[in-house]
């Protein structure tokens, strides 16, 4: 009899589900949404997604462990020779930091200032109009 551990299987379950069960429900779930796009429908067709996605991501969490997800370990056959030195370790991860910043939290950020900042211009022009009609009625023999 085979060895299987309880990570094991579910690995393998997960796998499964990446590769048969999610494509054949977005096979038969996406045309649907599209003839009926309304908000109704796209709020009950996330939740359908984002539901059993959470519930295989916290599988795979309990599955791997939360210590491959914190920290950086070389692979036989890889880098090791360059990780030797505790600084060069930091040194890699302030670079994946900083990439993610840059590739992630600055457009966010970026797009957030825009929508503070942003101010219609309509409403500029319409109190110029306005201020321009006043000018005329101070000074009536002009």
């Amino acid at each position: 009899m085979l060895n299987v551990t309880a990570a094991t299987l579910m690995q393998h379950l997960l796998f499964l589900f990446f590769l048969v069960v999610a494509p054949t429900w977005d096979l038969y779930a996406t045309p649907k949404l599209k003839r009926n796009p309304t908000s109704e429908n796209k709020i009950r067709y996330y939740k359908a997604i984002c539901i059993p996605l959470w519930i295989a991501g916290a599988l795979a969490l309990i599955a791997v462990g939360f210590g491959p997800l914190f920290s950086i370990s070389p692979s036989p056959g890889e880098i090791s020779w360059l990780l030797l030195h505790a600084w060069v370790r930091y040194l890699v991860e302030a670079m994946i930091t900083i990439f993610f910043i840059i590739s992630v939290a600055l457009p966010i950020g970026v797009i957030i200032w825009k929508k503070l900042t942003h101010r219609p211009h309509k409403y500029s022009s319409a109190a110029l109009k306005s201020l321009s009609c006043a000018t005329y009625t101070f000074f009536p023999g002009r």
